[in-house]
């Protein structure tokens, strides 16, 4: 599923010259445009809440973040790979608190738990719909909180 530019993931190298070298530049790593969307299957969704979160995130999110979750890179990573939005507390020290003022993610301090917690629920059925159309042939990622993720697990 390509995404185009990634958040954070271009390749980068520093290169240095000698006059009359003849040293040839080795290639880059192959850019790797594939969604990896984490969930926790154990969540249930209220389609009333996702609903609302897709609202919500359409009326400032996405133009960071990407329109209907799919986030081409710049400025804002995909919130379907995100582990802070696995992670409801998290999502709230970032939206509400500011945790990553410092990065450049505006804080929200008008959201309540609840419209959090709404956008918690659209972004977790934006992982979800991401699985279940993704490549077959990738293993997707369970996640529970924000805990390590392996094929499967």
């Amino acid at each position: 599923m390509p995404t185009g530019w990634r958040y954070n993931a271009q390749p980068r190298r520093v290169l240095t010259f000698k006059l009359g070298g003849k040293a040839k530049l080795p290639p880059t790593a192959p850019y790797d445009e594939t969604v990896h969307p984490l969930d926790d299957l154990a969540v249930v969704l209220n389609p009333a809440d996702v609903e609302a979160g897709d609202r919500l995130f359409h009326l400032g999110c996405h133009g960071c973040h990407g329109g209907m979750l799919r986030s081409s890179g710049a400025p804002g990573p995909d919130l379907r790979e995100s582990a802070v939005a696995l992670d409801k507390e998290a999502m709230w020290q970032v939206l509400h608190e500011g945790a990553l003022l410092s990065k450049g993610m505006p804080r929200f301090q008008r959201f309540t738990r609840e419209q959090v917690h709404q956008l918690y629920s659209y972004i977790r059925a934006g992982a979800r719909e991401a699985l279940a159309a993704g490549d077959k042939r990738q293993q997707p990622r369970n996640v529970v909180g924000m805990g390590e993720a392996g094929p499967g697990t």
